[in-house]
């Protein structure tokens, strides 16, 4: 199962499926979107045999007890960061103060927002959190400041679109 829809972290999946890698070690991959569906419990409950995740996720998954391990990394290092369109003038942390950022509402990118001003010195109750369905690249004349994204999807879109965006 796949952590999301299908981008360039999935590559060597796909091509070791189009180049027959699995069916010549006597595997039947079927590689399918979560959807509904949450990663780490359908691995957890043997709904699927593996998933793809992200470290976040598996530590929070663990926290709350269930049995999934991680047995390897699809990149040598994390390549999220926070990003904002250049329109929106945030080219520092520091200036994510009395700034909105939108996000999927998990507990860790609460902490992650509330460290990361902590560490800046910016009171982190000036940062407003939202939870919303509007995606980064739909961001740009919206309320939403700053988001939590993925450089190979948000980051490579914005580029393909000729946007310019500050990523942190």
């Amino acid at each position: 199962m796949l952590d999301y829809t299908p981008n360039t972290n999935h590559i060597g999946i796909y091509v070791a499926q189009a180049l027959g890698y699995y069916k010549e070690q006597g595997l039947n991959v079927k590689i399918i979107q979560p959807g509904n569906n949450i990663v780490e419990s359908s691995v957890s409950t043997g709904s699927v045999d593996f998933g793809i995740s992200f470290s976040e996720n598996v530590l929070q998954a663990r926290d709350k007890g269930l049995d999934i391990k991680s047995i390897m990394a699809l990149s040598q290092e994390n390549t999220s960061g926070l990003a904002s369109f250049t329109n929106k003038h945030l080219d520092t942390p520091k200036d994510y103060e009395n700034k909105t950022y939108c996000g999927w509402g998990t507990e860790v990118e609460v902490q992650l927002i509330n460290q990361m001003a902590r560490y800046y010195k910016i009171d982190e109750k000036s940062i407003k959190k939202i939870t919303t369905n509007i995606p980064f690249s739909a961001s740009q004349h919206s309320d939403c400041d700053f988001y939590w994204v993925y450089y190979g999807w948000d980051a490579i879109d914005a580029k393909l679109k000729k946007e310019n965006i500050n990523f942190v």
